[in-house]
């Protein structure tokens, strides 16, 4: 027997993992996200983009997904005038709910099962209620006609509610067996609650697929616990990520950092774990008086934004996120899916949390006497969205709030927000602390050289402060963790040519994998 192996992402980048698993007549893609490399190259976010229209042709030309037809969903292969045969792959198994390994979903056939922990489950069903675009596990038919009044033809694009009518995909936190193949899903610690790691039995052996994983979070333990299971059985394919394998200390290579311009006074390797972040920020904030603190955290890192809701705490301030935030963390707090551990809040009733909504629409989120106004409801797309913030309207604060008593609160604003700055005006005293990664390829240091002139306009700059430490382990980590598992092949993806050599120069039977080749597993 044997199994094949095909990268069409991931491989000599980081993230984007598309990993399709053929055994037999069972075929099982690890993850399907996003290949922002490929976006990084050709496209702008805002103007330039595969275009829908053009079906699924765009994104097989310029390599974005598989070109494999017969997996896809209907209505593209039909607006493609497809013939062929309709075969979708038996399962997705999803590692973590980050758009580099979730983002494609949405294009595969609507019968294709998702499997992923409960906690991403629940992750990535509030991100597409609070998105009013189409995500990644739920969706309707893009193109659907009718014959209009005039013998034409026109597209149905929404029903009668103003939403696009929406079917999901079979979703599972419990993977077993899939035909031909025994599943095993293991918690792992990454920067966002409920990762996962794989081991799977085939056919022609063992293979462990570690997603993306670190050693050095809030729980260590769920990834030792998979090394420790891994190194337990006979792992014949080990594929690994190895993001910062290439990198000696840090996100960056050692000297890359700028001696010059806005951002020097930044040390982003000041903190090694999630506790030092957790204690430094508090000290951080404990300075501040009657200042306004702002945060910028990645918006699913549940660990980063209960690090700064236990310094809000400590403090006595009110930690406010964005409604994306508060939806994820209610989800999640509701179903009690990380209660037992005491590692997430309710932001519907803590006192130290509140619910930031910036203006968007009309711009009518607080009338010029301060009060909310109801008109707002409508400046928002997705319903589920709408419907959060109206039903939660008590727990809203707005510009007007923060402004008027600057020293009360904690805000998390993401890079998108930082126009919310306008209205905001932190007074003298204030503290933008930076809690995400640093640029580490040449797009990310032009956007965050925008957000340095930002900065630096509301007098933010200069007292800025860095915290972060990476949801990825380190090289050291990487290799310690492939020599405890010790499997008989190792692939590395989710890294560069550079880690993929630093692979190669550790270890005698590393698999290079270049995009669309195929591994023969016997």
């Amino acid at each position: 027997m044997s199994v094949d192996i095909t990268v069409y992402g991931g491989a000599r980048e980081i993230g984007g993992n598309q990993i399709l698993l053929r055994d037999r007549d069972t075929s099982v893609f690890l993850d399907f996200g996003y290949r922002f490399s490929i976006s990084n190259q050709y496209f702008f976010s805002d103007f330039l983009k595969l275009r829908d229209s053009n079906g699924l042709n765009d994104y097989f030309e310029m390599g974005a997904i598989p070109a494999i037809p017969e997996i896809y969903r209907a209505d593209y292969l039909r607006h493609d005038g497809y013939a062929g045969p309709v075969r979708p792959v038996n399962a997705v198994l999803i590692s973590h709910a980050h758009m580099d390994h979730t983002g494609q979903l949405n294009l595969l056939n609507e019968r294709t099962p998702f499997y992923a922990s409960d906690i991403t489950i629940e992750v990535m069903r509030r991100m597409e209620e609070a998105s009013n675009q189409v995500h990644n596990i739920r969706d309707g038919e893009r193109f659907r006609y009718y014959t209009n009044r005039n013998g034409g033809r026109s597209r149905i694009e929404k029903n009668r509610s103003g939403e696009r009518e929406k079917w999901e995909h079979p979703l599972s936190a419990r993977a077993g067996k899939i035909n031909d193949m025994e599943i095993e899903m293991l918690r792992v610690d990454h920067s966002l609650p409920g990762a996962a790691a794989y081991i799977i039995h085939t056919s022609a052996g063992t293979i462990a697929y570690t997603g993306d994983l670190r050693f050095h979070g809030k729980h260590p333990e769920y990834t030792r616990n998979f090394v420790k299971k891994a190194a337990s059985e006979d792992i014949d394919l080990l594929i690994t990520e190895g993001t910062r394998v290439a990198r000696k200390q840090g996100l960056k290579k050692e000297g890359e950092r700028k001696k010059d311009g806005l951002y020097d006074n930044t040390t982003p390797d000041d903190f090694e774990t999630e506790g030092d972040i957790e204690a430094g920020v508090t000290d951080y904030i404990s300075e501040i008086k009657n200042g306004m603190v702002i945060v910028n955290f990645p918006e699913r890192d549940i660990d980063r934004l209960m690090s700064f809701y236990r310094a809000a705490v400590d403090s006595d301030r009110i930690l406010a996120v964005s409604p994306q935030q508060a939806m994820i963390m209610s989800g999640l707090y509701e179903k009690e899916l990380l209660r037992r551990e005491k590692d997430i809040a309710n932001p519907l009733k803590d006192e130290h949390l509140r619910i930031f909504v910036k203006r968007a629409g009309y711009g009518e989120i607080c009338n010029r006497d301060g009060s909310a106004t109801d008109t707002w409801q409508t400046d928002y797309n997705s319903v589920g969205f709408r419907d959060f913030i109206a039903e939660h309207s008590d727990r809203i604060v707005c510009w007007k709030d923060l402004r008027s008593e600057p020293g009360k609160y904690i805000l998390s604003l993401n890079n998108y927000q930082i126009t919310e700055l306008i209205d905001l005006r932190p007074p003298e005293g204030s503290l933008y602390i930076k809690s995400s990664t640093e640029p580490f390829d040449d797009e990310m240091e032009l956007d965050w050289e925008k957000m340095t002139r930002w900065l630096d306009r509301f007098n933010l700059l200069k007292g800025m402060k860095t915290a972060h430490v990476s949801g990825h382990a380190s090289r050291d980590e990487i290799k310690d963790m492939v020599e405890t598992i010790g499997p008989k092949m190792v692939m590395p993806v989710h890294t560069t040519d550079d880690g993929l050599e630093t692979f190669k120069k550790w270890f005698d039977n590393v698999v290079a994998m270049i995009y669309g080749n195929r591994y023969e597993m016997r």
